[in-house]
């Protein structure tokens, strides 16, 4: 499998990993935002037992990537009720080159009370919130 790179990010001088494969020279800072699947739940009763960012980390070492992924998933958070969090976040945490914003299942699973335009328009607005603060946004 491939991991396909923004192209900004993908740009900085290599250097060589302790196993001599060619990595950047500075992390790539990411902030992984999303649900309680971001932060490691498996299962109802699991806890957060298989967080996203070691995982992500390890692929994009795999793939000759220096990446820092900070994961924030909270329980139960939809897209519609994110946009607080996203910025408060952003705030509180620092610096980022990009943001996978890891969001919908939540709202996927209530769509019989909740309409889909919902849940895009504030997918929507959560991509536009860190494009105003000069992080790409991955979905």
């Amino acid at each position: 499998s491939e991991i396909l790179f923004p192209p900004r990010l993908a740009r900085r001088p290599p250097r060589r990993s302790h196993s001599g494969t060619r990595m950047a020279s500075k992390p790539v800072r990411l902030l992984a935002f999303g649900d309680s699947l971001t932060a490691g739940w498996t299962s109802f009763s699991s806890g957060p037992k298989s967080p996203y960012a070691p995982h992500l980390e390890r692929a994009l070492t795999a793939h000759s990537v220096a990446a820092h992924v900070t994961a924030v998933g909270e329980a139960g958070l939809s897209a519609s009720r994110a946009l607080p969090s996203l910025r408060r976040e952003l705030a509180h945490r620092g610096d980022f080159d990009a943001c996978l914003i890891l969001l919908g299942a939540n709202d996927v699973l209530s769509a019989p009370t909740e309409p889909i335009d919902g849940m895009l328009e504030a997918l929507r607005a959560l991509h536009i919130e860190c494009r105003s603060r000069g992080l790409r946004s991955i979905a």
